[in-house]
């Protein structure tokens, strides 16, 4: 039985990826420091993945989600421009 905490960081976590994926995608036509950039972040992702599995606590894991989501975006976004 999973409760409503486990559900919402599930969900960021899920977000998360998800951002991730979109960006693999287009990495093909980022230049090198875009590339690294993203290559920092997604190892960061996989620790953010590991502390929602642990059940670290909602608000350090909010936090850490605001920011990683920041910087995906950002990244993504800087394609569009």
């Amino acid at each position: 039985m999973t409760d409503k905490t486990t559900i919402d960081t599930e969900a960021m976590r899920d977000d998360l990826m998800r951002v991730r994926d979109e960006l693999r995608l287009q990495l093909h036509l980022a230049g090198m420091e875009t590339r690294t950039a993203f290559q920092k972040l997604e190892a960061k992702i996989d620790r953010f993945d590991e502390r929602v599995r642990m059940r670290h606590p909602v608000q350090e894991l909010v936090e850490s989600f605001a920011h990683l989501r920041r910087a995906f975006t950002s990244i993504r976004d800087s394609w569009r421009d």
